[in-house]
């Protein structure tokens, strides 16, 4: 488009992508989009279990699905709204001929979901060569689609506010694409709220990789999709994943210095049998409401008269 030497070119995108070389004149905020009930927040990260195993992950998402469905049938039997709230599941492999021992395939998944008895009606694939999605109308209560299962299709261009729940089980410490997936579960249905309160929350969890890791991925995701300054409402429901060994390193010349035995002060949190790292994401940032704090009268009666007192020291 520059190449034609244009007067201007006037752009209308959700999430520009090279901001630095874009003269920005109207830019909608999270805050905004949150006023407006448009989206689904707190956005809650569930960790993996602990034996890692991605069947677990299934079942915990199937529970999660059935228990949103269950308030969605209140909800309709007392107001009239429907919704049918969906999961999406994001698999390692979807090609026919990707099916591999190690890897998880979105037949696999469809199989064992089948095996719970989940009717195969209700379960859906969503790939470069295979599109059961296509002619349906997820929003109406004629659709029965409940699971959709992807691997990247649904990364961008792709809507539906009956989507509440994520499951990744590629690791979602390396895998940068779910921070898109999980734009694709924030739209609230109607762009309106239920007033029940699991019903305008969304859902994401994962089967591998380390909280603190994915919680840093999805505040990136935030970013990319204009939600920035919405990270607080990711909350997180339990810690990083670990055990009682923390790695650290060590420079060099400190090791060969003291060979025989070397200890650092790690600040543990003791959650049931375990234990794990604390984690200032984790553990103090979902607390703090900030939205009720007055940074001015503060920085007015605090901060401005200790430094009217106090000597500054610069370096």
């Amino acid at each position: 488009l520059d190449g034609l030497n244009p007067a201007m070119i006037i752009g209308l995108s959700a999430t520009p992508k090279e901001r630095r070389h874009m003269n920005v004149l109207v830019e909608i905020t999270g805050r905004q989009l949150e006023k407006e009930e448009m989206i689904k927040l707190d956005l809650h990260l569930h960790s993996p279990t602990i034996s890692g195993n991605w069947h677990e992950m299934i079942n915990e998402i199937r529970k999660k699905r059935e228990a949103l469905e269950k308030e969605a049938t209140k909800l309709n039997s007392n107001k009239g709204i429907y919704i049918r709230p969906i999961a999406l599941i994001q698999a390692e492999r979807t090609g026919k001929d990707q099916r591999e021992k190690g890897k998880v395939h979105s037949e696999d998944v469809r199989e064992y979901l089948i095996e719970q008895g989940i009717p195969a009606y209700e379960i859906a694939v969503k790939s470069a060569e295979m599109d059961e999605i296509k002619e349906e109308k997820l929003l109406s209560e004629s659709s029965e689609i409940r699971y959709i299962i992807t691997k990247e299709a649904l990364k961008e261009g792709w809507d539906c506010s009956f989507a509440y729940v994520l499951g990744v089980i590629p690791n979602a410490k390396s895998e940068q694409s779910m921070t898109q997936l999980v734009g694709r579960i924030l739209r609230q249905p109607y762009a309106k709220k239920t007033e029940v309160r699991e019903l305008d929350e969304s859902y994401v969890y994962f089967n591998k990789g380390d909280t603190v890791d994915v919680l840093k991925n999805i505040r990136a995701g935030f970013e990319q999709e204009g939600l920035g300054d919405l990270v607080q409402n990711i909350s997180p429901e339990s810690g990083p994943t670990g055990s009682r060994k923390v790695k650290t390193k060590i420079k060099t010349e400190i090791v060969k210095k003291y060979p025989a035995s070397l200890y650092l002060p790690v600040w543990m949190i003791k959650e049931n049998k375990d234990y794990r790292r604390f984690s200032y994401d984790i553990d103090i940032r979902p607390k703090i409401d900030w939205s009720n704090k007055n940074y001015g009268r503060w920085l007015k009666e605090t901060i401005f008269p200790l430094l009217d007192k106090r000597p500054i020291a610069y370096e």
